[in-house]
């Protein structure tokens, strides 16, 4: 696996690799070379080396230097991308692009206020550079300068108007400042360049909030689910989505499509990757979640298939082909290789929730309680375990079960109104005074004209 460093890891630490990169006799910066090449996947390995030889042949050219950096950061071997971009750098002092590369690999490495100084300078050196100026409102946000994240923001929108990047920025310092209605404008116009930007929607639906439009923020938010932050794509980024050869990077890249909307983009991601590591039962079982969600289960099903013959033992493995089976309606099935995932790993509380919903699909609903319980004992503050058993009390008219499960469940997520709502509901029906008078109070913090906060509160002050 390639090396990705942690912020925590100490400078004292990347010195020696500063030294060893910069220890040419002829005071000509060394090509970088990897920290460790035990583990590294074959086709990234071979790319390093060619990009190496490379370098090594004309050490001082700083594009060669450069493109080595790319590399390394396109694989996510962060230490190496920084010191090999610190090299091109001083090949080539007057190339802004190199700096704003370095800058971005030590957001990573660290230290992040020394990150966000550097992306601040090059944000200066490139006014017109849209990634540029995108990228120091995130640095600026991420250390609690909302105030000044704004204006780079604004000039992003600018400098790509037909992206909804800039104006996602900018709605989502106003939002940091309370300013509801702004962030609404904004967000609002990000969504109308791209429907499919997930993590705006989720911001707008924090935004309808702020500002008292419930029913609307409830429908943002669902569509936000699982939204990340896009980026407006970097000078050589061509260079760095052609460098992306591990699997991880590869499924990564995949990711980033997925939760922009683009599930069949990633697919084609996925099917390429695959096409180079054949046998890679990750690669396997990541294209095959993304044909069941596409309604292709027939295709997730021989890809699993592939997979289990590689490693037939491996859990997850098992899981899939049981949401796989169940989506072609072999009940008989799935349920066998639910039990299989449960064999294979008993202490994975997703091989136990996977069960549980096949049980209760069956109407098996009492095992399905058991099943679930036995995954919360794994994973006692899981979200999605929580829901599904406070869902199933509901069905086995348990509401004792339900209210208890929300009691946690608003814990771990303290802004789900939803679950507030259903907890401060089944507390007044229990006559739990203190438990419905808190779960309306954070109810009422989160939409405070929610027409079912000011009923379930005149509930509670009733006699």
């Amino acid at each position: 696996m390639s090396p990705r460093p942690l912020r925590s890891r100490t400078r004292a630490s990347l010195g020696a690799l500063f030294l060893t990169a910069c220890s040419s006799g002829d005071g000509v910066p060394a090509p970088v070379e990897p920290l460790q090449r035990d583990g590294l996947d074959a086709r990234v390995l071979r790319l390093i080396e060619r990009e190496l030889e490379a370098a090594r042949a004309a050490p001082g050219d700083a594009e060669l230097q450069g493109t080595l950096g790319l590399v390394y950061a396109a694989n996510g071997m962060w230490a190496e991308a920084l010191a090999a971009f610190e090299n091109a750098e001083s090949l080539a002092p007057g190339d802004p692009v190199w700096r704003l590369h370095r800058a971005l690999a030590l957001r990573v490495v660290g230290p992040v206020d020394e990150a966000t100084a550097l992306l601040g300078e090059v944000a200066r050196e490139l006014p017109d550079s849209a990634a540029a100026q995108e990228r120091l409102g995130d640095a600026l946000r991420e250390v609690g300068a909302t105030d000044e994240a704004f204006e780079p923001y604004r000039r992003a929108s600018e400098l790509a108007p037909e992206r909804p990047e800039g104006f996602v920025g900018m709605g989502a310092v106003r939002l940091d400042q309370g300013e509801g209605e702004e962030a609404v404008q904004l967000l609002e116009h990000a969504l109308a360049l791209d429907p499919s930007y997930r993590h705006a929607h989720y911001l707008l639906g924090l935004a309808y909030r702020a500002v008292g439009r419930t029913e609307l923020a409830r429908s943002e938010l669902a569509l936000g689910i699982d939204g990340r932050v896009r980026h407006l794509p970097l000078p050589r980024q061509r260079e760095l989505n052609r460098f992306s050869k591990s699997i991880a990077a590869r499924i990564g890249v995949a990711q980033e499509h997925h939760r922009s909307g683009s599930p069949e983009r990633a697919r084609d991601v996925l099917r390429r990757a695959l096409e180079d590591a054949p046998e890679s039962v990750l690669l396997l079982d990541n294209l095959a979640l993304l044909e069941l969600e596409l309604g292709e289960a027939d295709a997730a099903l021989e890809l699993l298939e592939r997979a289990r013959a590689l490693e037939p033992d491996r859990p997850r493995t098992w899981i899939r082909l049981a949401e796989c089976y169940a989506a072609l309606g072999m009940a008989h099935r799935a349920s066998e290789a639910a039990d299989r995932a449960v064999k294979a790993a008993p202490d994975l509380a997703l091989a136990h929730t996977t069960r549980a919903r096949l049980l209760a699909r069956a109407g098996k609903n009492d095992e399905a309680l058991a099943a679930l319980e036995r995954a919360r004992s794994l994973a006692p503050r899981d979200a999605e375990i929580l829901t599904e058993i406070a869902q199933l009390g509901r069905v086995l008219e348990r509401p004792d079960l339900s209210r208890d499960a929300l009691q946690v469940l608003t814990s771990v997520r303290p802004d789900d109104l939803e679950a507030q709502l259903e907890l401060a509901r089944l507390a007044l029906e229990a006559d739990d005074l203190d438990t419905a008078r808190a779960a309306l109070r954070a109810a009422r913090r989160l939409a405070p004209e929610d027409p079912e906060v000011e009923l379930l509160e005149r509930r509670l002050e009733t006699p």
